[in-house]
């Protein structure tokens, strides 16, 4: 998710309300839980209703998202919306043309890690419930990571 929510914020947990009951229905769906996962947000504060991150909190928050996955030393990342993925792609390109496929994260990453993350951009969970005809892309997404993890 590009920042967190009201909701999150008070929480302290990443994609709380519908969008977390999305997010749960889609990790169960693939065998995974929140137990089994780690989310987090590209900017780290609370932007304000309806509003994204701006290039500034995106610039003061990507070193803290950097080193989260430099300890962490995920197999897969799966960014969920598109300025997350743009931004963790280094690219302009749209969320429909940089979905549906792996991408290597060696540009981002230490070169220890460069080999050993890929991440797959995707739909974020409030897309899909104000547009539920995306599910199926989603899914296949969803089923990508799934193969992936399991090594196939």
């Amino acid at each position: 998710a590009d920042a967190p929510g009201k909701e999150d914020d008070l929480t302290t947990v990443p994609l709380q309300g519908r969008d977390g009951e999305l997010l749960d229905k889609m990790l169960h769906a693939i065998n995974l839980s929140r137990d089994t996962v780690y989310l987090t947000t590209l900017a780290k504060c609370f932007p304000g209703a309806e509003a994204r991150p701006g290039e500034n909190e995106i610039k003061t928050c990507l070193p803290f998202l950097f080193l989260q996955i430099e300890i962490i030393c995920p197999h897969v990342i799966c960014a969920m919306g598109t300025q997350s993925s743009q931004i963790l792609l280094n690219s302009r390109r749209s969320l429909f043309q940089l979905r549906g496929r792996f991408h290597n994260f060696n540009d981002l990453c230490s070169d220890e890690l460069a080999d050993k993350i890929v991440l797959m951009p995707s739909l974020h969970p409030s897309i899909l419930l104000g547009n539920p005809e995306l599910k199926k892309a989603s899914w296949k997404d969803l089923q990508l990571i799934q193969k992936k993890l399991e090594g196939k």
